[in-house]
C-alpha cells in the first residue's frame, strides 16, 4: 500500500507519495508568499517549479480586493491547499467544477489526520475542524464563481432549510449538500446578566476609568462587538440629536484601521477612492448606524474624548503629542466642517496610541476580576467581552424580541444565528420573567401574578 505525506520545508507545505516499496515518487503542492507594494499586501501563489497560478492570484488580489486583510489570507492558504490537491492527484478539467467524486476526496484531504484509503495510507498529522472545511469551501464557491463563472454542480448544490420574511421580500435559509455538519450546539453561550452589569458599572467607577465605563456601555447597552467599539473614531458620532430625538453613532472600516478595528460584514476599503463609491454609504454594506436614546452615553463620550487629549498632559509628554498626532490619527470620510481632522475615540492612556484588542482583553479581566465574575482561565472559548453582547441579545429576548427581530438589532446575517438565545436554562427563564415584569412596571402596567394577589 502506498503512503502520502504532508511535508514542512522551507517552501511551506508540500506532499510526497510513496510507493508501496517506500520509494518516493512524486512531489506535488501550491507554495506561495505575500509582498507589499505601495500600501497594498498582493498574495501570490506558484506551483513547486515557481510558476504563477494566475486564476489563484487574480482571485486574490482583485475580486477579494475589498475584503478584510484576515479573510485574504485565509483564502490564500485555502487556495494552496487546493493546488496542492489539485497537483497530487493530477485532477484534469478543474475549472469545468467539481464532480461528486472529486469533491468527496477534496473534503477527505482538507480533513487530514491519518487514515487508510484502499490504496493508501494518509499521513497528515493535523486534522481540521469541520468549521475550518466549511469556510475553506466557501472560498472555493466564491472563488468558482467569480473566476470560472460557475454556480452550479456539487459544490453549489443546497437544501432550503427555512423561509422568513424580511422586508424586502420573503428570504431562505439554506445549506449547501457539500458542507460537513458538526454535532449541534445549541447552548446558550455565558453572558453577562442585568445584575453582573451593574456591579461591573460599580466597579469601573470604583476603580477604573471612564473609557471602560463607555466600552461596557456600548457592548451591553448597544450591543456593540469590541472590535467595532475600538474602530470608532470622533467622526462617526453625531452629538447632536436627529429629528426623532436620538443621537446616531455610525460603524464603518476605514483604511487606517487596523484588522482588531473592523466592523464585522462590512466593506473593508483599501483605496482612499472606495471612500467616495456609491456602497461605502449604504446601510448594511458600508456601514452600520446605531440609535442612541442614553444623552448620559454622549455626554461621558465628550468628557472622556477631552479629557484623554488634555493639553496640559500633551505638552509635557513630547511622545505622546506625537503618538497622538500620527499613530491616533483616522481617515477623515465624510466633509463634517466641524472636524478639522478625525481621531479614534480611545486610547491606551500610558502611551497614547489607540487602544487595542489585546489591551482591552487584560483590561476587561481585571475587571471582571474585581467583580468577582468567573473569566475561564487558560482558555478562549468564551470571549469576554463578548459576553456584554450576549448579554444585550438576551435582555431583548426578555423585551419580547423574536428571531426576525434580534438578528437585525444584532446586525446578523439571518435568524439562523440567533437561535441559541431562544434555548434559555432555568435560570435564564426566571431572570426574563423578572425583565418582563420590570418592564410592564416601568410601563404602568400590572404584572398578571400581582392581579391574582
Amino acid at each position: 500500500m502506498g503512503l502520502i505525506k504532508k511535508v514542512e520545508n522551507e517552501l511551506g507545505t508540500i506532499y510526497e507519495r510513496y510507493d508501496s516499496n517506500n520509494k518516493l515518487i512524486q512531489r506535488a503542492g501550491a507554495i506561495g508568499f505575500s509582498k507589499e507594494y505601495e500600501g497594498n499586501i498582493y498574495y501570490i501563489i506558484t506551483d513547486l517549479n515557481g510558476i504563477k497560478i494566475n486564476e489563484a492570484n487574480r482571485f486574490l488580489n482583485y475580486s477579494l480586493e475589498k475584503v478584510s486583510e484576515k479573510k485574504r489570507e485565509q483564502a490564500f492558504s485555502a487556495l494552496k491547499i487546493f493546488y496542492s490537491f489539485i497537483d497530487l492527484f493530477h485532477i484534469k478539467d478543474y475549472e469545468k467544477g467539481l464532480n461528486n467524486e472529486v469533491l468527496k476526496k477534496l473534503i477527505g484531504f482538507l480533513k487530514g489526520g491519518t487514515f487508510s484509503g484502499n490504496t493508501l495510507v494518509f499521513d497528515f498529522n493535523l486534522e481540521r475542524k469541520n468549521s475550518t472545511i466549511r469556510y475553506y469551501l466557501s472560498v472555493y464557491r466564491k472563488f468558482y464563481e467569480l473566476i470560472f463563472n460557475i454556480r452550479v454542480g456539487p459544490l453549489h448544490d443546497r437544501t432550503s432549510l427555512i423561509n422568513y420574511q424580511h422586508e424586502n421580500g420573503v428570504r431562505k435559509i439554506e445549506k449547501y449538500n457539500s458542507n460537513p455538519q458538526s454535532p449541534s450546539k445549541n447552548v446558550l453561550p455565558k453572558y453577562i446578566r442585568y445584575e453582573e452589569y451593574q456591579k461591573i458599572l460599580e466597579i469601573i467607577d470604583a476603580k477604573f476609568n471612564l473609557r471602560d465605563r463607555i466600552i461596557v456601555m456600548l457592548m451591553y447597552e448597544y450591543g456593540l462587538r469590541i472590535g467595532e467599539v475600538l474602530g470608532i473614531t470622533i467622526e462617526d458620532i453625531n452629538f447632536e440629536k436627529n429629528k426623532n430625538g436620538y443621537y446616531s453613532l455610525k460603524i464603518r472600516n476605514r483604511i487606517t484601521d487596523k484588522s482588531f478595528q473592523h466592523g464585522k460584514r462590512l466593506i473593508v476599503p483599501k483605496k482612499i477612492e472606495h471612500y467616495f463609491e456609491e456602497e461605502y454609504a449604504l446601510e448594511g454594506i458600508g456601514l452600520w448606524t446605531i440609535l442612541i436614546e442614553d444623552e448620559e452615553l454622549i455626554e461621558i463620550i465628550e468628557e472622556y474624548y477631552e479629557e484623554a487629549r488634555d493639553a496640559r498632559i500633551l505638552n509635557k509628554f513630547k511622545k505622546k503629542r506625537d503618538n497622538l498626532k500620527y499613530k491616533s490619527k483616522a481617515d477623515k470620510v465624510t466633509d463634517r466642517n466641524d472636524l478639522r481632522e478625525n481621531q479614534y475615540i480611545f486610547l491606551n492612556q500610558q502611551n497614547y496610541t489607540p487602544l487595542t484588542a489585546s489591551g482591552w482583553g487584560y483590561r476587561i479581566k481585571k475587571i471582571l476580576e474585581n467583580a468577582g465574575i468567573e473569566i475561564d482561565r487558560g482558555t478562549k472559548k468564551n470571549n469576554l467581552s463578548h459576553r456584554f453582547r450576549h448579554g444585550f441579545a438576551m435582555k431583548k429576548v426578555a423585551e419580547g424580541y423574536d428571531e426576525i427581530k434580534l438578528y437585525k438589532v444584532l446586525r446578523h446575517s439571518g435568524p439562523h444565528s440567533v437561535k441559541y438565545y431562544f434555548n434559555p436554562t432555568p435560570e435564564d427563564q426566571a431572570d426574563m420573567l423578572r425583565g418582563q415584569k420590570e418592564n410592564m412596571e416601568m410601563r404602568g402596567l400590572a404584572y398578571v401574578t400581582d392581579i391574582k394577589k
